[in-house]
């Protein structure tokens, strides 16, 4: 089968180091894993230069070095969202009508990329069975091959993978009938999302675009926005949640140095997504004889680079952290396992918004044997948490007796939960943790396992495939977990290979 991926969005690379480029290299691979063929049309391979978060080229993988990539540049003006992580960064506000000027400059110049994508997709000599979009803002390039195919006489079905809110384009949507966004999810077979408060964020800007385009339409054509807005809310009816995933060829566990220091990691844009200043925090508050030997590593950058690092002189811990700045991909698993636990601060303000919380870097984490401390929000406390510790569970909250007397910390199998914003919590986990390498190791185990049977990048794929009833191998993405405990510490672990477990 032949699969058009579409990538229109000038601050993302095909080969660049944001997570929003792992993703997109990821799910390339899985396709290719079950069998597809793929071509890549985008507008940029590399990262663009981001003078405020430090954004390093990423390197053209090895095995994706045969991979057909049509490239279509543009010069689109930055928006205020930028320079962070494109869609994946929090917007900064309204910028007046210089913002808003330069808002519409890059709407025109990424509508005229789309255009230009779609011809070259349409225009390859074999027509294309299924097109995979990112979906980008101002983007309808999917949309127009798969009309423009079916004019041709050739059916091809569409998926628009939303990885992440698209503040401006749902601003955008309220006072325009058909912002090219819409338009893209409208026509698609199928809407993938990262997260459950994703789906139900775009499951609200679907439902309400109708409305917004009958009060924008009213005069003009009303009967053309109610045939809008049903199309829309239709769109609504085939989302479905397919999350981040993991290589677990690419991450592995490794042995620790026995004699190094308790090591915390942290992967992650230092933006206000994450609550990093709670970390520092928590590092220099832990009520633990030995903490000043513990050591924090945070990979990643980021317009908060220059005022953590301030932070973290205040705090006194600035000899404690290194901040390594963003990594190359090739370099991640190594750089991943030198830590002894990894923390994922997510702030309680995120939820409803529809940001992901279920981030690529936990699963890659746990692929390598790292149990994590998280914030319980979104989706993590349900992937953290092994069968038997959510059985009777409702909602997020935790199901296991607390850990300490102040009842803040949540056992799970593959990590800790702590509430978002209590840094008492977070540092008395890591002190637990620090204490109990047996836990560390229980947990190492149950994480690894659980990656590898049930969040792997090829599953993705398949779910995808299967949900279109498009062919996919039953046999693509199938490892083994690598053991990093004995045998007898693996039959301690609550989370058995053989559970059923849906996280």
């Amino acid at each position: 089968m032949k699969i058009a991926y579409l990538l229109v969005d000038p601050a993302v690379g095909l080969f660049g180091t944001t997570g929003a480029s792992v993703r997109v290299q990821e799910m390339i691979r899985a396709f290719q894993a079950h069998g597809h063929d793929v071509t890549v049309f985008c507008l940029t391979r590399q990262d663009r230069p981001e003078e405020a978060s430090g954004t390093a080229p990423g390197l053209e993988p090895a095995d994706l070095r045969d991979l057909p990539v049509v490239t279509v540049p543009v010069e689109a003006p930055r928006s205020p969202m930028q320079p962070a992580e494109a869609e994946d960064s929090p917007p900064t506000g309204s910028g007046g009508a210089g913002a808003e000027s330069a808002g519409d400059a890059r709407r025109e110049a990424v509508g005229r990329a789309a255009a230009q994508l779609a011809f070259r997709a349409v225009e390859e000599a074999v027509p294309f069975d299924l097109i995979y979009e990112r979906c980008s803002m101002f983007s309808d390039a999917g949309a127009r091959v798969k009309e423009q195919l079916a004019a041709a006489g050739h059916s091809a079905q569409l998926v628009m993978e939303l990885d992440a809110p698209l503040v401006e384009e749902r601003a955008d949507a309220t006072t325009s009938c058909w912002s090219p966004t819409v338009r893209a999810l409208t026509a698609a077979d199928l809407i993938t999302c990262a997260s459950s408060s994703l789906a139900r964020w775009a499951g609200e800007l679907l439902a309400g675009d109708g409305s917004d385009a009958a009060d924008e339409q009213e005069e003009q054509d009303e009967q053309g926005a109610e045939r809008g807005s049903a199309a829309a809310q239709a769109a609504a009816s085939r989302l479905a949640v397919v999350p981040h995933g993991v290589n677990t060829d690419r991450f592995i566990p490794a042995d620790r140095d026995p004699e190094a220091p308790f090591t915390v990691g942290l992967v992650g844009s230092l933006d206000p997504r994450h609550d990093i200043d709670l970390l520092l925090r928590a590092l220099a508050e832990a009520p633990h004889p030995r903490r000043r030997d513990w050591m924090l590593e945070i990979i990643g950058g980021g317009p908060q680079m220059e005022q953590l690092q301030v932070r973290a002189a205040e705090l006194d811990v600035y000899r404690q952290v290194t901040f390594h700045g963003p990594a190359r991909s090739a370099d991640m698993p190594q750089m991943l396992t030198r830590a002894d636990v990894a923390v994922a601060p997510f702030p309680a303000a995120q939820e409803g918004e529809g940001r992901p919380i279920s981030p690529l870097t936990v699963y890659e984490h746990l692929a390598c044997g790292v149990p994590v401390v998280a914030s319980a929000v979104g989706d993590l406390p349900a992937l953290l948490r092994g069968p038997a510790s959510r059985q009777g569970a409702a909602g997020d909250q935790p199901t296991r007796e607390p850990v300490d007397s102040a009842e803040r910390i949540s056992d799970a199998d593959r990590g800790l939960l702590v509430p978002p914003g209590d840094v008492g919590a977070l540092a008395a986990a890591l002190g637990q943790l620090a204490d109990q390498p047996d836990l560390r190791a229980r947990m190492a185990f149950a994480g690894r396992a659980a990656v590898v049977e049930r969040h792997t990048w090829t599953r993705r794929a398949g779910e995808v495939l299967r949900l279109l009833s498009l062919p996919s191998s039953t046999h693509a993405g199938l490892t083994t977990p690598i053991p990093v405990v004995d045998t007898a510490t693996a039959a301690a672990t609550p989370d058995q290979a053989g559970s059923p477990d849906p996280a």
